[in-house]
C-alpha cells in the first residue's frame, strides 16, 4: 500500500468514528432523562424554558397540562379547559410524580414526563378513565412559579427553601426557644454583607429585628432560608448607622438553623409552684420591657404568662384565688399595653377577662373607660367614668380622663347645633314671608338646647 493509499484509509476510519460518535450522541439527547433515578419518573423535553430556576419545595406554580394513557387516549387536559391548573410543590395535592416532574422545569419550559404506577395512581387507578397499575404520560408546560412564601401574609418576610431540613416534620422554633443560626445578612439591592456570623439568641428578646425573628421561627433544624425582608419588620425609617444600613432600606437575609432548645410548655410543669413562679416571672419581664417601650414584646411575655396560671384543675381554692389575682394584673397590664398601641377593641376584650374575675377592679373599668372614649363609644365611658370615680373618688388621672370625654361630647354638640341651626335657618328663607299676624309661630333653636348640652358638659371637679 503506498503513502496515499494509507492516508484515504486513515481519512475514512476517521470520518467513520465522527459518524458512529455522531450518532452515539444524538441517541443520547434523546434518551429520557430519569428524574426518580428507578425509572418511575422519565422526562423528555420538547421545549426549552428561560432562565436556570427551578420550583422548589412550597413554589406555588401553574401550569398546563395533557395527560394520556400509552395507547395515546386523552383522559384530561387543561387547555381543553381554557384555564390552567395550579398547585403547591410537595404539598401532598397532587400525584407523587408530578411533584418530581415540575420541579425539574424552567419557566416557558414543555415536556413529555412517562409516570409509572407507584408514581401515578397505583393500583387502585382513577377509575372510571384511568384503570387500575396504568403507566400515564403527561405534557406539561409550566407557565409561572413562584419559590417565595409570605410569611406575613402582607408581603413583609419572603421565604425560599435552599436547603431542606433533616426532618421534614420537625419542630420550629417558636417564643421564648433557645437558636444557634448562622446568618448572612445584605441589602436587597446588593452589595456585601452587613453580618455574618453565627450566633446565639432567644425568640422574643428582640436582639435581631422582628422579620428576622419571624423568619427563624419558619425553620426547621438544619433548613436554610433566604428571606427577604420590607423595611417596616427590619429597621424602619431609623435604618441602622452601624450597620450601615439606610432609612427605609428592605434587606435580604440566609439563614440556617443549627441548633434548637425549647423551653418548657406550661403543661409540662407539675406543681402549681413552678407554674406561678414562671407566671410571675414572664410579668416582670413584660413590665421591663413595657417601660422600654417595646409593647409586642410585653404582651407576648403577659400573654405567656397567663397560660401558666390558666389551667389549674389540680390546684386548692387558694391557690386558684392567687393565680387569678396574678391572670387579672396580666390581663389589665395586657390591656395597658394595647391602650398604647391604640388597639382599642382588643384593650377592651383584656379589661373584660380582667372584669370577669374581678368585676369591680377600678383600673380595669378606667382602662375600659378609655378605649371606649377614644372609639366615641360615649355611654359606655361615661358609664365606666363614673363607676371608677366611685371606686376611685377624686383619682387625678379619671377625673382627667373623664373631662376629655366630656369635651369632646360638648364640642360634638356644638357642631351638630350650628347644623341644625343652618337647616332650620334655610327653611324658614325658603318659606313666603307672613305679615301682620299676631299668632305667628317663632322657634328659638338656640336656648333649650345650649342650657342642656352645657350642664351636661359641666367638668367634675376633684374632692
Amino acid at each position: 500500500m503506498d503513502v496515499d493509499s494509507n492516508s484515504q484509509a486513515l481519512q475514512e476510519h476517521f470520518e467513520e468514528t465522527l459518524a458512529q460518535r455522531d450518532q452515539s450522541s444524538a441517541s443520547e439527547a434523546k434518551k429520557p432523562e430519569d428524574l426518580s433515578g428507578d425509572g418511575g419518573v422519565l422526562k423528555e423535553i420538547i421545549k426549552e424554558g428561560d432562565g436556570w430556576e427551578k420550583p422548589a419545595k412550597g413554589s406555588d406554580v401553574s401550569v398546563h397540562y395533557t395527560g394520556t394513557l400509552l395507547d395515546g387516549s386523552k383522559f384530561d387536559s387543561s387547555r381543553d379547559r381554557n384555564s390552567p391548573f395550579k398547585f403547591q410543590i410537595d404539598a401532598g395535592s397532587v400525584i407523587k410524580g408530578w411533584d418530581v416532574a415540575v420541579k425539574s422545569m424552567k419557566k416557558g419550559e414543555v415536556a413529555k414526563f412517562t409516570l409509572k404506577p407507584e408514581y401515578a395512581y397505583g393500583a387502585s387507578g382513577s377509575p372510571p378513565k384511568i384503570p387500575a397499575n396504568a403507566t400515564l404520560v403527561f405534557e406539561i408546560e409550566l407557565l409561572s412559579f413562584t419559590n417565595e412564601k409570605d410569611l406575613t401574609s402582607d408581603g413583609g418576610v419572603l421565604k425560599k427553601v435552599l436547603q431542606e431540613a433533616k426532618e421534614k416534620y420537625g419542630p420550629s422554633p417558636s417564643f421564648e426557644a433557645k437558636v444557634k443560626v448562622h446568618i448572612v445578612g445584605r441589602l436587597a439591592a446588593g452589595g456585601a454583607p452587613f453580618i455574618d456570623e453565627t450566633r446565639s439568641l432567644t425568640i422574643g428578646d428582640e436582639e435581631m429585628p422582628s422579620g428576622v425573628e419571624k423568619a427563624i421561627e419558619s425553620l426547621k433544624v438544619e433548613e436554610k432560608g433566604l428571606f427577604t425582608i420590607r423595611s417596616d419588620y427590619a429597621y424602619g425609617a431609623e435604618g441602622n448607622a452601624q450597620l450601615n444600613i439606610p432609612a427605609n432600606a428592605n434587606l435580604q437575609y440566609e439563614i440556617q438553623l443549627l441548633e434548637m432548645t425549647k423551653e418548657k410548655d406550661y403543661w409540662q410543669y407539675d406543681s402549681f409552684d413552678e407554674k406561678f413562679e414562671q407566671a410571675t416571672l414572664r410579668k416582670n419581664q413584660g413590665n421591663t420591657l413595657y417601660t422600654q417601650g417595646k409593647y409586642a414584646r410585653a404582651i407576648a411575655k403577659y400573654k405567656r404568662g397567663a397560660d401558666f396560671v390558666d389551667y389549674l384543675h389540680k390546684a386548692t381554692d387558694e391557690e386558684k384565688a392567687k393565680a387569678n389575682t396574678l391572670k387579672v394584673t396580666l390581663f389589665l397590664n395586657t390591656a395597658q399595653c394595647h391602650l398604647k398601641t391604640r388597639n382599642w377593641n382588643t384593650a377592651i376584650e383584656q379589661c373584660n377577662k380582667a372584669l370577669e374575675i374581678d368585676k369591680k377592679n377600678p383600673k380595669g373599668i378606667f382602662r375600659r373607660a378609655q378605649a371606649h372614649s377614644a372609639l366615641d363609644n360615649w355611654d359606655a365611658a361615661r358609664a365606666d367614668f363614673e363607676q371608677a370615680l366611685v371606686l376611685l373618688p377624686g383619682d387625678a388621672d379619671v377625673i382627667r380622663e373623664y373631662n376629655k370625654l366630656k369635651a369632646k361630647i360638648k364640642a360634638q354638640d356644638e357642631r351638630d347645633r350650628k347644623v341644625y341651626s343652618s337647616m332650620f335657618k334655610s327653611m324658614f328663607a325658603s318659606e313666603p314671608k307672613q305679615t301682620g299676624s299676631a299668632s305667628e309661630d317663632k322657634m328659638d333653636v338656640d336656648t333649650p338646647a345650649a342650657t342642656a348640652a352645657d350642664a351636661a358638659a359641666t367638668p367634675v371637679a376633684a374632692n
